[in-house]
């Protein structure tokens, strides 16, 4: 089903942008200023920084939890793909919008979506299209099928 596609590669575009940890601090920076606008950052320097580092390592290891899971779930017990990402997907958003909330300081779980959303989806949509033009998510599902749903 497309359905389960679409949860497929959401899923894996959510891992590759979390797992890259040292290098995505700064696009959680970024999604927390975009979400600020034109507001100052109400958190000196310092303290803005540790928040993002941890928030990002965080982040990562929610992800890291997912796809264990989802490897063990669907791999070892040989559960349907797709049903099972969708329950994960469904478990790990709001684990990690609830991460991001406590670890911003943010006021509301809405603030803290949009902070999620958009520090998954400002590296992950050009990484999407990028991977797709240098073919880089066929190697993916060749070597990596247990993390798409089969017949992708």
């Amino acid at each position: 089903m497309d359905l389960y596609r679409f949860v497929s590669w959401s899923l894996t575009i959510a891992s590759v942008v979390t797992l890259s940890w040292p290098v995505n601090i700064p696009f959680l920076a970024l999604a927390y200023k975009v979400r600020q606008g034109r507001q100052p950052i109400d958190m000196e320097a310092g303290e803005f920084w540790w928040r993002c580092s941890f928030g990002a390592l965080g982040v990562a290891g929610i992800s890291l939890v997912l796809l264990g899971l989802n490897y063990s779930l669907v791999r070892m017990t040989e559960l349907p793909a797709g049903p099972v990402q969708l329950t994960l997907l469904l478990a790990y958003l709001p684990a990690g919008i609830g991460f991001v909330l406590w670890m911003m300081a943010l006021e509301d779980m809405l603030q803290a979506t949009s902070v999620f959303l958009l520090y998954v989806l400002l590296p992950g949509i050009p990484l999407l299209v990028v991977g797709w033009m240098i073919h880089l998510w066929q190697t993916i599902q060749q070597n990596f099928g247990w993390l798409l749903s089969p017949g992708l």
